[in-house]
């Protein structure tokens, strides 16, 4: 298989992901990578290239929840087989490069728009959701997690989530592992973020992107290059935050985010 064709090479927004990544033959050999508010998948052909994972998809696939990896067309690129167990699949192969409307021939409007949201606002997000199971035997109510799903090159290939269907999984023991594997943090990280936005509302948005940046203890200089704006234009947006929260210096605005943001969580 040509592995390009996994990371699904976007040349335009029409460009469709190659019928050759629905089945990922060896989930051994591919990783998960935290980026942005998001993951990647990335195959290592380096055996000591692994340490650099946290976690193997083969790994992940064992989790006791349900799992799974949705293009932007909401094509089953992959999913775990307790997604195939909870939902009356016959198995993880059948419904592999099948849409979520044909397979469960019902109205699936509020998860098609839930990730429809994801893919738009590559941001992550929990929703409560209710499906019937493919068999139409049952009711399921599930808490999904959701993330945006990134391409090697960056582009956003469609959605990667995980939900915890009530009254069959484990809710408490589903966070802990989903903790485990480290995928809160981007979502914690996220919503200090959104609350510290939503405070500062009189903020223009450069300033809020190099207040965020200085969070992260980048330097003027730093933040002009990722923004890619001058220096000083760097210092005047921060001289703005400073004299709009009534401090006098970089060390003040610190412990004055710190201060709000303990609150606003």
């Amino acid at each position: 298989m040509n592995i390009r064709l996994l990371y699904g090479i976007v040349l335009n927004d029409q460009s469709i992901i190659s019928e050759q990544s629905v089945i990922m033959s060896n989930k051994k050999e591919f990783y998960i990578q935290p980026y942005l508010n998001g993951i990647k998948l990335l195959k290592l052909n380096d055996d000591n290239y692994e340490k650099m994972f946290k976690y193997s998809m083969d790994n992940l696939f064992k989790n006791p929840f349900n799992i799974y990896f949705l293009n932007k067309e909401n094509k089953i690129m992959h999913v775990n087989e307790e997604q195939v167990r909870t939902c009356g699949f016959k198995s993880a192969k059948e419904v592999s490069g099948q849409y979520l409307q044909k397979i469960f021939d019902q109205d699936l409007t509020e998860i098609l728009d839930n990730n429809f949201q994801i893919i738009q606002s590559k941001q992550i997000r929990f929703y409560d959701e209710e499906f019937t199971d493919a068999k139409e035997e049952v009711s399921l109510r599930a808490l999904s997690l959701k993330f945006p799903w990134y391409s090697e090159r960056n582009h956003i290939l469609g959605v990667f989530g995980c939900s915890f269907v009530f009254g069959i999984h484990n809710l408490s023991q589903c966070m802990e592992n989903v903790a485990h594997f480290g995928f809160l943090d981007s979502y914690i990280a996220q919503t200090k973020k959104v609350c510290y936005q939503t405070y500062n509302m009189n903020l223009t948005k450069r300033e809020v992107d190099c207040l965020n940046y200085t969070i992260q203890k980048k330097t003027s200089k730093e933040i002009a290059k990722m923004l890619k704006i001058s220096y000083r234009t760097v210092e005047k947006y921060l001289e703005n935050i400073k004299r709009k929260m009534h401090v006098h210096s970089k060390q003040e605005l610190m412990d004055i985010i710190i201060d709000k943001k303990i609150k606003m969580l």
